[in-house]
């Protein structure tokens, strides 16, 4: 149920198993439980990084506020990654005092990266690496990134197809404006040649449809 090289979800399955259960809620197709054990499995490659609890905490939840009809809010305080950053809190006091108190300082820091994931402006080592494992799936294959877009695109049926088009359109400028789309050593090797190709092609296509 639980991949083996997270501490926490070995240590703590019975808590753990709970944010599981967010995970799976049916709108979600890419940002599911799959997407968590998948970034633990990359963490294992990077070998220069160590995987902290804090690292740990702030991956687990980072999504499990996923609504995706809650991306053009105009409330600044609702937005996913706030609203997970604040039940990673209201969750772990509810629900084992414990546990939120001898981690306390590390949720803290986890709140941070997990806020961070807004707008994936790193700040230090962990972001580095959290946020690019996160936008990892824009430097696999073409086929495979083409396969994570048409999930994304299901969560988002609620919107016309111009309308997902052009927010495409708009994300992908954002990103190939950018010096770097990754930032951590691992991230920028591995990734980023490959999620520039794959972003133009992307852009290529959308444009045609619109």
């Amino acid at each position: 149920m639980f991949v083996t090289n997270s501490q926490l979800l070995l240590q703590y399955p019975e808590l753990f198993n709970q944010v599981k259960n967010y995970y799976n809620e049916s709108h979600r197709f890419y940002h599911n439980w799959d997407h968590i054990v998948y970034g633990f499995l990359i963490f294992d490659k990077i070998k220069d990084f160590e995987v902290d609890i804090v690292t740990e905490l702030a991956w687990i939840f980072h999504d499990v506020i996923y609504l995706p009809f809650n991306f053009n809010s105009n409330n600044d305080n609702h937005t996913n990654e706030k609203l997970s950053a604040k039940f990673i809190d209201f969750f772990l006091q509810s629900n084992s005092p414990e546990f939120y108190e001898k981690y306390n300082s590390e949720i803290k820091e986890a709140q941070k990266i997990i806020i961070g994931t807004e707008n994936h402006i790193p700040f230090d080592e962990r972001s580095n690496v959290i946020f690019d494992v996160d936008m990892s799936y824009l430097g696999y294959s073409y086929e495979e990134f083409q396969k994570i877009r048409e999930l994304v695109r299901k969560e988002y049926k609620f919107i016309s197809n111009k309308d997902f088009y052009e927010g495409t359109i708009k994300f992908i400028d954002t990103l190939l404006q950018q010096k770097q789309i990754y930032f951590s050593k691992y991230g920028f090797e591995n990734w980023e040649r490959q999620a520039r190709i794959n972003l133009t092609l992307e852009k290529s296509k959308l444009l045609k449809l619109i």
